[in-house]
């Protein structure tokens, strides 16, 4: 949308989440976020493994801006490897050298 021109003369389908599944394999384990170092233009990235998104999903709009998506991820512990040497936080930064 975004626009003050939009015409909106169409048909629409009205999507709920009765309407459908979701599958185990639609789901990601991991995510990796990637940015730049503040001040630099060297690239980082931050790894979180076997990731769940488990805050509010949010929606920031304001006139002629970018849409700002808000989503808060936890990696977590997986928890075949508790107690064995495999046994490491769920999270990798990825930093320049």
């Amino acid at each position: 949308v975004g626009s003050d021109s939009a015409v909106f003369d169409i048909n629409w389908d009205a999507i709920s989440r009765a309407d459908f599944s979701i599958a185990d394999g639609d789901f990601l384990s991991d995510i990796t976020i990637v940015g730049e170092v503040s001040g630099d233009s060297d690239g980082m990235a931050i790894k979180l493994n076997n990731v769940i998104q488990d805050g509010n999903f949010e929606l920031t709009f304001a006139d002629k801006e970018e849409g700002v998506i808000a989503m808060t991820f936890t990696g977590h512990f997986d928890p075949s490897n508790l107690g064995s040497d495999n046994d490491v936080e769920p999270w990798t930064i990825f930093w320049p050298n």
